[in-house]
């Protein structure tokens, strides 16, 4: 994959690595300047083997040691209001995924709460839906 990325990609296209697995993330941050490497989670939702991977506290340990760029939850778990200033204080993105990101409504409440993205199926019913808030404009601007 790295080998592909460096082939093909280009600094300014919008590339986010991630994955659900602590060590890709790991091995990925190490091979990779360029683009960004974000933890996915399910903050428990399905027990894991790997501890790492059965809460968002974990990812977000594993994002601040070792330098990945954020986190993304399951949108079925929303982030209380503390846990989006810590991710702020470390300097970590905080994003979302999952079916219900598919809802325009429910994923501008996610970015109007202070989530940085959401990653959806349904991108342009989304981003009409997003792009037709005043109040995510004017706050993206302040």
């Amino acid at each position: 994959t790295m080998k592909c990325i460096a082939r093909h990609g280009r600094v300014s296209r919008k590339i986010v690595l991630s994955s659900f697995s602590p060590d890709a993330c790991i091995i990925a941050s190490k091979m990779n300047p360029i683009y960004p490497i974000m933890m996915l989670t399910d903050a428990g939702v399905i027990t894991y083997d790997d501890e790492r991977r059965n809460s968002l506290q974990a990812a977000q340990a594993i994002a601040n040691e070792y330098k990945l760029s954020g986190v993304v939850l399951l949108s079925n778990i929303l982030p209380t209001a503390e846990t989006l200033r810590d991710f702020v204080r470390d300097g970590l993105l905080f994003m979302s995924y999952g079916e219900m990101n598919n809802d325009g409504k429910y994923s501008l409440e996610q970015l109007e709460m202070g989530i940085h993205g959401v990653i959806v199926d349904d991108v342009l019913s989304v981003s009409q839906h997003v792009a037709g808030s005043a109040s995510l404009v004017r706050s993206a601007v302040a």
